[in-house]
């Protein structure tokens, strides 16, 4: 099973870009697609896949709280 999470581009350097994901920063491969400072992207094994409008990015990150939630509740 593969799990993408969404990410905001915050720079920009050739083929990379540094993005925070959940708020914590990292660096990743933007060499598939040409997303633009301030984009939503869909992240998967250190690449940008694809472009996400906010709201599908939004989503994303619900249903990460959720599976958090159900988580920590069987812990």
């Amino acid at each position: 099973m593969c799990i993408g999470v969404s990410a905001q581009v915050i720079s920009i350097d050739g083929d990379n870009a540094r993005v925070s994901v959940r708020g914590n920063e990292t660096t990743v491969s933007i060499g598939l697609i040409s997303p633009k400072i301030g984009d939503y992207v869909l992240l998967h094994a250190g690449c940008a896949l694809q472009i996400l409008p906010p709201h599908e990015a939004q989503s994303i990150d619900e249903l990460f709280d959720e599976l958090q939630q159900v988580m920590n509740n069987e812990a």
